[in-house]
């Protein structure tokens, strides 16, 4: 196996794990800063990176948390964690795999980014003994993360960035804002009040639980239709050339003639 024939490091923990934050977070800050000196620069591209981290972070936490339970690899540290994983050093693999692939796209083409980041984390992941120790069985663990974070990450912020397939992004962005307000959320909420999801479920069961999680579960019905009508409405607008107002989209406008009824017209 790769993990087992990889080259370590021999570095300190504490600077491994470091290490696996910033070169991450620098990197993200050297292109972002040069997005806005105007190399390549695109406010549609930072955006699409700032959704691609947010899909990368929230999907890597439990990805992580699962590959422990399921001992594909553990961590050797501890604080600043979520179910045993260490919440700086899934932050640095988010920064890696979320924004650095969408703010590169100004001048690489994404696809080759993607290709290198999997092999790079193929071959590093076994260095990374003692914060990261991998099991024969990790490789498991690196699949479901390439294909629950990394591609729709990758997906979600590039088709962000050039305004193209808006139900897709609508599709993905509820995605993203769902698993953030009933996931996300909750979960820094339990940690800061010590309890657990096990125990909050466990107590749920009464007539009243069962009214208001209906009631919830209405709304959000309604409210993801009407936000799927709305980026309907929106995309056959643009595919008959209208656009509506506010819209900055660089496609020109089709010009519409209007004359009136009367003889001398």
């Amino acid at each position: 196996m790769i993990a087992s024939s990889a080259v370590q490091t021999g570095l300190d923990i504490a600077v491994l794990r470091s290490a696996v934050l910033m070169v991450p977070l620098i990197s993200v800050a050297v292109l972002w800063i040069a997005g806005l000196w105007g190399l390549g620069a695109d406010v549609r591209v930072r955006g699409g990176a700032v959704l691609a981290l947010l899909w990368s972070a929230v999907s890597l936490l439990p990805v992580n948390a699962l590959a422990v339970r399921l001992d594909w690899w553990s961590f050797g540290t501890r604080g600043l964690e979520w179910s045993d994983v260490p919440v700086d050093v899934v932050l640095g693999w988010a920064l890696l795999w979320g924004a650095v692939p969408i703010l590169l796209s100004r001048w690489v083409n994404p696809l080759p980014i993607v290709a290198v980041l999997v092999a790079a984390d193929v071959l590093v992941m076994g260095s990374l003994e003692p914060l990261v120790v991998l099991t024969p069985s990790w490789w498991w663990g690196e699949v479901l993360a390439v294909l629950v974070c990394l591609l729709p990450a990758t997906v979600l912020g590039m088709l962000t960035a050039s305004r193209r397939a808006l139900r897709v992004r609508v599709l993905l962005q509820m995605m993203l804002f769902a698993a953030l307000l009933l996931f996300v959320i909750p979960s820094v909420a339990f940690e800061a009040t010590g309890k657990s999801w096990a125990g909050v479920l466990t107590g749920i069961g009464g007539p009243m639980d069962s009214v208001t999680i209906q009631l919830i579960a209405l709304l959000g019905i309604f409210a993801l239709r009407a936000v799927w009508d709305f980026a309907s409405s929106v995309a056959v607008l643009r595919f008959r050339g209208i656009h509506p107002a506010g819209s900055s989209s660089r496609v020109p406008m089709r010009t519409w003639r209007i004359r009136c009824s009367c003889a001398p017209c």
